[in-house]
């Protein structure tokens, strides 16, 4: 093993797929999960087979991944880049494209194309990332206007993530967001009655179980889970489908620490704050009960390549340099995103994902 693995339990990503997958059926919502967390047409199969057609990607080359294989009705959940437009093209003569319009005055590039297209007005909600700010009514309504006077431009509707959840501590908060949210949709839905709401975010498409207006939902990190969303209370750890495999470089006794070749390009640098206000990168699967998260044996620094893992004496005494441990990441969709491939945990077996 040259570089550390990303381990997948394909029996937990099963089950929280078909989970939500019964969520968006329960309350009559068309489920368009977003595929930057997995990016792998093999889990994306997965997801299919519990009736899924639809997808969200966060780039044109993701969008192009998934429709060399075979999902026709994509979404790119990420403001269109005029400099891309030819390439929209092309993508647009095979599937349903989908794009985000997030600013007045750039519906102009899209009038190039020459097959028809669907757009939605990104909202900037709370999340102060990219969109309109919802209470600009009158910006709203002129990106609107510009779509509907291009004739191969269709207005679709209105999309929102509210990332803001996934800083919330607890399902309370993540309550209070959504509802603030379904407070706006409802605004919307009085001067567009027509319009598609779609949202994405998983912490409350997991923890919520009223949606108002909501049509469409957009989640993407519930096929693996993570250390963030256990935190937020949107999972158990026995629901996280991924962990990280690596080697042990060097045992601190003096220090209480061991060394591991797993560092910032594997983990990322998301952390979480622990009891006592330090940041933490990851923390050991339990040896003896690998759904449970070791909680003394925390990922306190990285590196490019070295992780740095405190960890209490009698559970430092059992381990050796070259032993192997896994590590729940706290994000997994960047985990994944810089991750080669993924090994099946249980199996051994290759999973394969796109490559950039």
């Amino acid at each position: 093993m040259r570089r550390p693995v990303v381990l997948i339990d394909e029996a937990k990503a099963r089950n929280n797929i078909r989970a939500m997958t019964a969520k968006a059926a329960k309350h009559a919502l068309k489920l368009r999960p977003h595929f930057k967390t997995h990016q792998s047409a093999e889990i994306g199969n997965w997801i299919r087979e519990e009736g899924v057609d639809s997808c969200a990607v966060s780039s044109l080359h993701m969008a192009e991944y998934f429709a060399f294989h075979g999902w026709k009705d994509i979404m790119i959940a990420f403001p269109f880049l005029p400099s891309q437009v030819e390439d929209y093209q092309k993508l647009a003569e095979k599937v349903q494209l989908h794009l985000f319009v997030s600013s007045p005055g750039t519906v102009r590039h899209l009038t190039k194309l020459n097959v028809p297209v669907k757009l939605m007005v990104e909202l900037d909600t709370g999340n102060h990332r990219s969109g309109i700010c919802y209470t600009q009514d009158e910006t709203i309504n002129k990106v609107v206007e510009e779509i509907n006077a291009s004739p191969n431009l269709e207005f679709e509707g209105f999309a929102v993530h509210a990332g803001e959840t996934y800083q919330a501590k607890g399902k309370k908060e993540v309550l209070e967001i959504h509802n603030f949210n379904l407070d706006i949709f409802r605004n919307i839905r009085k001067q567009y009655p027509l319009a598609m709401i779609s949202y994405g975010d998983t912490p409350s498409a997991v923890l919520a179980e009223e949606f108002g207006e909501v049509n469409e939902l957009r989640p993407g990190n519930f096929v693996f889970f993570d250390l963030m969303q256990h935190s937020i209370g949107a999972c158990n750890t026995a629901d996280i489908a991924m962990q990280v495999k690596c080697e042990v470089a060097d045992v601190k006794p003096t220090l209480s620490q061991i060394v591991v070749h797993c560092g910032a390009v594997h983990l990322s640098k998301e952390y979480l704050l622990n009891n006592e206000g330090e940041k933490i990168f990851g923390i050991i699967a339990d040896p003896g009960n690998q759904d449970l998260v070791k909680a003394g044996a925390q990922v306190v620094s990285l590196s490019q390549e070295h992780g740095i893992i405190r960890i209490e004496e009698n559970d430092l005494k059992k381990i050796s340099t070259g032993d192997f441990i896994s590590i729940y990441p706290v994000h997994s969709c960047l985990v994944a995103d810089m991750a080669v491939s993924y090994s099946e945990k249980n199996s051994g077996s290759l999973i394969r994902k796109m490559k950039y």
